[in-house]
């Protein structure tokens, strides 16, 4: 859910920008400031020389890092920070009420699981 955010909030600018991005998620803070840069030389694959997880949308941000000049900000979860307590708001109604889009990406990405 952190990474489609961060994709859907940075492919929605119309032109390069310099952005600040906060997040609750140190996997997202740690990916996109220093693990991507260690897997796209090892052609997408982790320290244990697996596969990346969530290639799709770890591919689109990468696209997305070379647009814009972005700092990225690590804040602590559920500590009363306005903004990050409305986004867990809006991601626990969404993860409730999916819309059809989530929907349909969740059977192709279950549907591709079940083909390997």
């Amino acid at each position: 859910m952190e990474l489609m955010a961060i994709v859907y909030g940075l492919e929605s600018l119309k032109q390069p920008c310099i952005v600040e991005v906060f997040t609750d998620s140190n996997y997202v803070k740690q990916g996109v400031t220093k693990w991507i840069y260690q897997w796209k030389k090892k052609k997408w694959k982790t320290v244990n020389k697996k596969s990346v997880k969530n290639i799709d949308l770890w591919l689109r941000i990468n696209n997305l890092l070379e647009k814009h000049v972005i700092k990225w900000f690590w804040i602590k979860a559920h500590i009363g920070h306005v903004e990050n307590e409305l986004c867990d708001k809006i991601a626990r109604k969404s993860a409730k009420n999916p819309l059809m889009y989530d929907l349909f990406y969740e059977k192709i990405f279950f549907d591709k699981l079940k083909r390997k």
